[in-house]
């Protein structure tokens, strides 16, 4: 099913499917979102090539060039690239860095910082 745009002045068409496991709405790139898809317990929308994931239990994730940030139902916050993976807790008490070659910590029970090598 394509329904026609809303906006006269510029045109977008709207594909919608509806399948048994999901719903998607698609429609021709322009200055706001571009995707919808809507499953059991998780809404995804992408906006200008970025995906946003919203799982039902809170938790969120972003995947930007490559990159994925998590943010937890608990508020820990996680970031995932090819050259570094990050992490902060929700109570911001602990925080980790990893890179292929290092690896640093700060936990309540001390500090950690070392080569991988």
């Amino acid at each position: 099913m394509t329904a026609c745009s809303s906006e006269p002045a510029a045109p977008r068409d709207v594909q919608i499917k509806f399948r048994s496991d999901k719903i998607v709405l698609r429609r021709d790139p322009g200055i706001s979102w571009q995707g919808i898809v809507v499953e059991d317990g998780l809404i995804s929308v992408q906006v200008g090539g970025t995906w946003v994931r919203i799982n039902s239990d809170r938790s969120v994730a972003h995947e930007r060039d490559g990159g994925m940030t998590y943010v937890e139902s608990d508020g820990a916050v996680l970031k995932k690239t090819e050259f570094v993976e990050a992490m902060i807790s929700g109570d911001g008490v602990e925080l980790s860095r990893q890179t292929p070659t290092t690896i640093a910590a700060i936990r309540e029970d001390g500090v950690l910082a070392k080569s991988r090598d």
